[in-house]
């Protein structure tokens, strides 16, 4: 045993089912390579500079500032490998390339646009951050006398079917070694730590529901269970949103439901009208009925210009805008979004100008957030 061969101090390192791929190794008395480096992030994008405003009504506007550059992307981790052996010295035969992949660098800042008028030149935007490197990847070595369970550390479930059966979650434990690199072959590139397999545990995970509204109403809502660290963590991701407990007993645990917020609640806006031209251009979304709990939004919108030529109506795409804070209102009931204040030419934001707006609303309550988006076509 590789326990009694080495005198190193063990760590217990729990790691959940999906760290069981994607690269199985038999080790043999054959030689083999194996690259598991991780690609190298995409370097991010660089932010646009600021289009001019139109200064043709004589007021005086600082210009717009420019785009931020876009973050570089994270390096991919290096693959794990998991590798079954009949004997360790057949470890020596195989090499390994497990590092992660490069960081991506950082977007450029686009610059500011001009004033009207005598108005203040908009300023730069900022550098983008650049991406980290990722990680080596791991090493799981496991005895081929061992038997290895399957474990399944993540369920997908709806409340109903939550509700019907109780659920049983499981883990592998692994024990953490250095000394990977006196194991394999010497050419090999990988992190020093290695993970012998020690045993699966199961976990049982009793449902509760506490809430006064009756559970029917909610049965489609979907929600992710893990179990990591001895935790149980869950994702509510799509439906209801819900609040909710967990207790454990030993490697028992109970997630009791107390209260849950119809997905209702947040489909409650409409388009109202689209006001003004040019620097001015506003639009309104609606709240058909208030929220009986206070609700976090963000809009992100696709604009087309709607145009028609001899082969028809067509859209033109112009951009995709998140807007931020500063350029968005909340009175009455009524949200009013700057479109005018977005950078993009002002040549579509005069008057006579068709826009197909395509609006994703994103609603976030109890850090559970929810999606959707709405359409419509305007004339400004």
């Amino acid at each position: 045993m590789i326990k009694n061969t080495l005198s190193l101090i063990l760590v217990l390192l729990s790691l959940n089912s999906f760290a069981l791929g994607p690269v199985q190794i038999m080790a043999s008395t054959l030689k083999q390579t194996f690259d598991l480096s991780g690609e190298d992030g995409f370097d991010g994008r660089d932010g646009a500079n600021a289009y001019p405003a139109d200064c043709s009504d004589g007021r005086i506007r600082n210009g717009r500032n420019g785009e931020d550059g876009g973050n570089g992307e994270a390096g991919d981790n290096g693959r794990d490998a998991f590798i079954y052996f009949k004997s360790i010295n057949d470890l020596k035969n195989l090499t390994l390339f497990q590092a992660g992949g490069l960081g991506g660098q950082p977007g450029k800042a686009g610059f500011g646009a001009l004033g009207c008028n005598g108005g203040n030149t908009g300023l730069p935007g900022q550098n983008g951050v650049a991406g980290s490197d990722g990680d080596f990847g791991k090493l799981f070595l496991i005895e081929d006398a061992i038997v290895f369970e399957k474990a399944n550390s993540t369920r997908v479930i709806s409340l109903g079917d939550f509700y019907a059966e109780n659920l049983t979650l499981s883990r592998h434990i692994w024990t953490k070694v250095v000394g990977a690199k006196n194991l394999l072959n010497p050419k090999s590139y990988v992190s020093d730590e290695y993970f012998l397999y020690d045993k699966t545990v199961d976990y049982s995970i009793q449902f509760v529901w506490s809430a006064s509204t009756p559970i029917g109403n909610f049965t489609n809502t979907k929600l992710a269970l893990t179990v990591k660290n001895d935790q149980l963590q869950v994702t509510s991701y799509s439906g209801a949103i819900i609040d909710y407990k967990v207790t454990k007993k030993g490697n028992d645990f109970i997630f009791e439901v107390v209260n849950a917020i119809s997905e209702l609640e947040f489909k409650n806006l409409t388009f109202g009208k689209l006001r003004g031209e040019g620097e001015d251009l506003i639009l309104e979304v609606k709240e058909k009925y208030r929220p009986s709990v206070k609700i976090n939004t963000k809009f992100v919108l696709s604009l087309y210009n709607r145009v028609e030529d001899n082969n028809g109506f067509h859209d033109v795409f112009i951009g995709q805008f998140p807007v931020s804070n500063e350029n968005l209102m909340f009175e009455d009931g009524v949200f009013y979004l700057m479109v005018g204040s977005l950078n993009f030419p002002s040549q579509y934001k005069k008057h006579d100008t068709k826009l197909r707006i395509h609006m994703s609303i994103y609603r976030e309550v109890r850090n559970q957030t929810r999606v959707h988006g709405i359409k419509g076509l305007f004339k400004i």
